[in-house]
């Protein structure tokens, strides 16, 4: 009886490691929608309120990875780093975004924002279909490994 629970165990142990090593593509997702969130906040707020980029940013504090970079860049409005959880693709696209970020007057930002807003969902559809594919396989690859190692102690 202790063995079949011993059994369970690593199975429900395997698992959930297959869930935890797929977090990097739900924080890649989670991240991509707070940035879209705060794209459309941006441009609504440049558009028509006009309030400073400082107090945008402040809004956004408490919003998880994408809330800590923004604290980060609000500070010294530079980001040279790198997002662990991105490729090096996507690590460009944030860097370039967040570099025309309040450098410009108002209808060069308009221009570039409306055109990168394209890009930005796509990414961010990218990103949702990526956690939703590699959640499910990274869980049932854990899943089966636990079966492998139950029979083979069998």
């Amino acid at each position: 009886m202790i063995s079949y629970i011993l059994y369970i165990c690593i199975v429900l142990f395997l698992t959930y490691i297959g869930y935890f090593l797929s977090g990097k593509y739900r924080a890649a997702k989670k991240f991509y929608v707070d940035w879209e969130q705060f794209h459309q906040k941006f441009l609504t707020e440049a558009g028509y309120a006009r309030r400073p980029l400082g107090e945008v940013i402040e809004s956004f504090k408490d919003r998880g990875a994408f809330g800590t970079f923004l604290t980060e860049y609000g500070k010294r409005h530079v980001w040279e780093g790198k997002i662990d959880f991105f490729g090096k693709e996507d690590n460009d696209f944030l860097r370039e975004y967040f570099s025309f970020l309040g450098r410009t007057d108002f209808k060069a930002q308009k221009e570039y924002f409306d055109g990168v807003n394209k890009k930005l969902v796509s990414a961010r559809e990218r990103a949702e279909k990526d956690a939703v594919r590699y959640t499910d396989l990274y869980v049932k690859l854990g899943f089966l490994l636990g079966l492998i190692a139950v029979i083979l102690l069998l």
